[in-house]
């Protein structure tokens, strides 16, 4: 198989989820080496099968340095570092892909999978004030009645 075919089968069947599959293509034709996209997909397919995270965050972040301007590579950092357990790191490591694309579908949808807060209603207040508490409750009870997510 070529390594371009190769690669692209590889990224196909870990965007998809067939993390095994993806894992055995990438490393049957070594299509990874010195492409970072592919070897920051390749990273994430060995962080989910082998549970090898600190070589999958090491290659993610050498790809991040080769390709700093695409955000899948951010992406898939993001989720090696949830499957560690570090929410912290995956925050901003998505909060980093979002700057450079304010609108990928999967950066997004992992930051709402981890339940992103929105500012307090008066940021001038701590978030624990009476004040933000009981206007966000009021808010959040206004847009589920409203069946809407619109920001006031």
């Amino acid at each position: 198989m070529q390594k371009e075919t190769a690669r692209e089968k590889a990224i196909l069947l870990t965007r998809k989820g067939n993390f095994r599959k993806a894992l055995a293509v990438f490393e049957e034709d070594a299509c990874f080496k010195d492409d970072p996209p592919a070897t920051s997909f390749y990273a994430l397919a060995l962080s989910v099968v082998r549970k090898e995270y600190d070589e999958a965050l090491s290659l993610s972040v050498w790809a991040a340095k080769k390709e700093f301007y695409n955000p899948d590579i951010y992406l898939n950092i993001g989720k090696i570092c949830l499957l560690m357990g570090r929410k912290d790191l995956a925050f901003r490591a998505f909060k980093k892909g979002l700057r450079i694309d304010k609108t990928h579908k999967g950066i997004t949808g992992q930051l709402k999978k981890l339940g992103c807060r929105r500012p307090p209603p008066i940021p001038a207040l701590p978030r624990g004030h009476i004040l933000n508490k009981i206007i966000g409750r009021l808010i959040h009870e206004l847009q589920r009645i409203r069946g809407t997510e619109a920001d006031i």
